[in-house]
């Protein structure tokens, strides 16, 4: 049988537990990011909260589409592509070293590294298209 101590402790350790958990996003967003007016085949697209209170959401771009859940508030966006540009050995100098992927970004700095694109999310059921230029 339990007594009245470990009520206690059970009880306070049931608000601490409840206390953190915060709940989970309030918000979703969905979009379409084109580059030079054809859509991104593949990506990432990162919404990075401007006080910093909330976590960054990100999400795949497929056939130049996103969703996913937020938090509402205003984001800075960074939008990454990368494609394979050629191949070179894994290990310089080694023998019969196996291959590996030469990457470069699809995607210009003004739109990741140092990103200008921001929006304002809101409670609910967001929209948000990117129309990227390489220029």
């Amino acid at each position: 049988m339990l007594r009245k101590r470990d009520w206690l402790t059970l009880v306070c350790g049931a608000i601490v537990l409840l206390a953190g958990c915060g709940g989970g996003p309030n918000a979703s967003i969905t979009g379409n990011v084109t580059l030079d007016g054809q859509p991104l085949p593949t990506g990432t697209i990162d919404f990075i909260p401007a006080d910093g209170n909330t976590p960054t959401a990100s999400a795949l771009i497929e056939n130049g589409t996103y969703t996913l859940d937020l938090f509402a508030g205003p984001k800075q966006v960074k939008i990454h592509s990368i494609k394979v540009v050629g191949k070179k050995p894994t290990y310089e100098g080694m023998k019969d070293s196996p291959m590996s992927d030469v990457t470069e970004e699809v995607v210009p700095e003004k739109f990741n590294k140092k990103t200008t694109l921001t929006v304002d999310v809101a409670n609910g059921e967001n929209q948000k298209d990117f129309a990227l230029t390489s220029k």
